[in-house]
């Protein structure tokens, strides 16, 4: 602690949010804290914070797509009356199905043409449904309540995701009093406004309720009781064989005891005494509330008259004394009193949806609520180098590449084989039909290759017509077809397999840092012919992290040898994990076909670089060209990006850029020019177009690491 109280909540608070806790992302919810993220702006040259608080509308829109006829469904429920008819058909659906309400909702709606969503009730659940239906036959009027909404919803788990987000927002209210015609007008818009409302105002009583109740009525207990409290405290301990513990540890836990007794009994009084002004509350007790009663009031008639309007919790302020105007005392606290926190959304679901945080077990309100959150968080503070893994794309096609080189190679009697005696395969990659099939090229023979290739589909590449290829042009212009070709025809699925491992793939790096993931590779090659031409580009279930990435390339440049990474300022470099077979001409040719990768960066790159990063410095790219060479990667990746069933999963493209960086230009011969390689560099950007985005960010790296290194005399 830093001895300043306001200083240390802010750090705190910072820590919640960097640790994505759950209170936290409810304070989101409550509308108490802001959403963030970091935003570049060109004009300034500086990156910027962007916040903005989450309401109902923003909520629905995160969760639901727009325009979906469930988004529609809750478009129709304008006012808290509708919404009470729905709730109360919910609870009687509840009621009738024991909570396993995915069974009942198929029997009510799968004769009306709806489709049925899967059960995991027993068996013996789902008779004793159908038995309560028979005895008690409600289905007309629950169909009467539910129809105006359900007309768009075919299927089941739309049905139950619509009762739950009803549910969400309010509790029946025919369990206490019912709500009377004016509160029944009031817009569910306005309630939940209102209810982020009374969040924010609740947590600053409740602050200002502490402190008085700790000076006042704890202080008036502790002068008349603490002697014997204490006492008693020590003669339990000894009883119970315990240490002696501080007396402020249990003058604190007595405290809070205290306090959340008065506050239960009294907290919503308190805060309608901030709004209103007025307490309508019968109390013997007025001499204890006296202290609260005037401290509420002062701070009711200040803000009545304009006063504090810099403090950050007076627009909520506003927002609930203006919904509750014009309400009578008991209707306001009547409304007051149907508002919930974060905390009391505890009821479980009627659904099951597999997006929410507890997929598996049990799910609630809470998890409902935190649904415009990502599952897995945004991970502040977690490594995205190797505590996290991603498919990588067509940068695994220089692995796919060396493994079909080496076949080549092996079965060569020359020393240094040329690019032509040691090119695996010549292609025309053309997707094309021939009569009504999908062709993805030609063969070397001019025989068209067909889409359904062996019993699998080859994959095709994003251009339709990449030309003649051998393995240098198909590895700088990323052909899919090629290359998984080379893994079906020339490498073998066991043989690629293995050879993904020797290099580091489906392993932890073994760097001395806690968490490390390993990846993953497939197991289903054999068999998966489709998979095997999807792994051969770095898609399938490969799953990699940017260090083993890293790892790589570093293994490529240094010749074969597979380190251990750590940090080594100096000699001796890391101990090394395993040397591997990689021969001069199989290396060079790797990174002839990666030079033309990034010399395409500065011939034709350019004019796409200053259209796209307007704003944006290219001086790094400009000073590192011909000093680099490097692999672009597009991988796709199938996100869930909503709750909405309508449009649940879309195909997202995450890039990847990896490059070699050299000591010095490269401008003699291909055998000469590669200098001594000096640094590696992976950039992995999630929600990218295209994997040149990233050559200019690992050209700013390289060119941070020459400063780094001209400033310390590294050499």
């Amino acid at each position: 602690p830093s001895g300043d109280s306001q200083k240390d909540a802010i750090k705190n608070q910072q820590i919640r949010r960097w640790f994505e806790l759950e209170d936290f992302l409810g304070e989101i919810w409550e509308g108490r804290q802001p959403l963030e993220r970091e935003r570049w702006n060109g004009e300034k040259g500086q990156v910027e914070v962007e916040r903005t608080f989450l309401n109902w509308e923003s909520f629905l829109e995160h969760i639901l797509i727009s325009g979906s006829p469930l988004q529609r469904a809750i478009d129709r429920v304008k006012t808290l009356e509708e919404l009470e008819l729905i709730l109360t058909a919910s609870e009687r659906l509840t009621e009738l199905s024991n909570g396993e309400c995915i069974h009942l909702v198929n029997i009510l709606y799968t004769p009306d043409g709806g489709e049925t969503q899967r059960s995991y009730a027993p068996a013996g659940v789902k008779e004793e449904i159908e038995r309560n239906l028979q005895l008690s036959n409600p289905t007309a009027a629950i169909k009467n309540s539910l129809s105006p909404y359900f007309s768009d919803l075919k299927h089941t788990y739309d049905k139950l995701l619509f009762l739950d987000l009803c549910r969400l927002t309010l509790i029946p209210t025919h369990q206490s009093t019912p709500f009377t015609p004016r509160l029944r007008s009031i817009r569910v818009t306005d309630f939940m406004r209102g209810t982020q409302a009374k969040c924010q105002l609740i947590h600053v009583v409740k602050q200002m309720t502490r402190e008085i109740f700790h000076s006042t009525c704890f202080s008036a207990w502790r002068t008349e009781n603490e002697r014997s409290f204490l006492k008693e405290k020590r003669r339990w301990e000894k009883q119970e064989g315990r240490y002696a513990r501080p007396y402020l540890d249990y003058l604190d836990a007595e405290e809070e005891n205290q306090f959340n007794v008065f506050w239960d009994q009294w907290g919503e009084d308190l805060l309608l005494l901030l709004v209103t002004g007025e307490v309508k509350r019968q109390t013997t007790e007025a001499f204890i509330l006296n202290p609260f009663l005037d401290h509420f009031s002062l701070w009711h008639r200040e803000l009545t008259e304009g006063a504090h309007r810099g403090l950050p919790w007076v627009t909520a302020y506003g927002t609930l004394s203006a919904l509750i105007e014009p309400l009578s005392p008991d209707e306001s606290r009547q409304l007051i009193g149907a508002m919930r926190d974060f905390r009391s959304l505890t009821r479980p679901l009627l659904g099951n949806y597999r997006t929410l945080r507890h997929s598996q077990g049990p799910q609630t309100e809470q998890d409902l609520a935190l649904a415009f959150y990502p599952v897995q968080g945004y991970g502040y503070a977690r490594s995205q180098a190797y505590r996290q893994a991603a498919t990588q794309g067509s940068l695994f096609k220089i692995l796919t590449a060396y493994a079909a080189l080496m076949q080549r190679y092996s079965s060569l009697n020359i020393d240094r084989p040329s690019l032509h005696n040691l090119n695996p395969l010549i292609m025309t990659d053309s997707n094309h039909k021939e009569g009504n099939k999908w062709c993805v090229g030609y063969d070397a023979d001019g025989r068209p290759i067909p889409l359904y290739f062996k019993g699998g589909v080859l994959p095709r590449s994003i251009a339709k017509q990449l030309g003649k290829l051998d393995i240098v042009k198909a590895l700088e212009k990323s052909s899919n077809p090629y290359f998984s070709l080379l893994a079906s025809e020339i490498i073998g699925a066991e043989s690629f397999l293995e050879c993904s491992k020797l290099w580091g793939f489906g392993e932890k790096t073994e760097i001395a840092l806690p968490g490390e993931v390993k990846g993953f590779l497939p197991i289903d090659l054999s068999y998966n012919r489709s998979g095997l031409y999807s792994f051969a580009i770095g898609q399938h279930t490969l799953i990699v992290t940017p260090l083993q990435s890293a790892n790589f390339l570093g293994a490529i440049a240094s010749g074969g040898c597979l380190y251990r990474p750590s940090i080594s300022l100096r000699e001796p470099l890391p101990p090394i994990k395993r040397q591997l077979n990689l021969p001069p001409s199989v290396k060079n040719v790797l990174f002839k076909a990666m030079e033309q990768v990034a010399d395409n960066a500065g011939t034709k790159g350019m004019g796409y670089y200053r259209t796209r990063f307007k704003g944006y410095s290219l001086e790094p790219l400009q000073r590192e060209l011909g000093r680099f060479i490097g692999k672009t990667s597009t991988a796709e990746c199938v996100e869930s990006v909503c709750l909405d069933r309508a449009q649940n999963l879309e195909t997202y493209n995450h890039i990847w850029f990896g490059s070699i960086h050299f000591d010095r230009p490269n401008r003699e011969g291909v055998e000469v020019r590669y200098g001594n390689p000096e640094l590696v560099v992976i950039v992995y950007l999630r929600f990218g177009s295209y994997g040149r985005e990233a050559i200019p960010i690992a050209c700013e790296v390289a060119q941070k690491w020459r400063e780094i290194k001209a400033r310390s005399q590294l050499d």
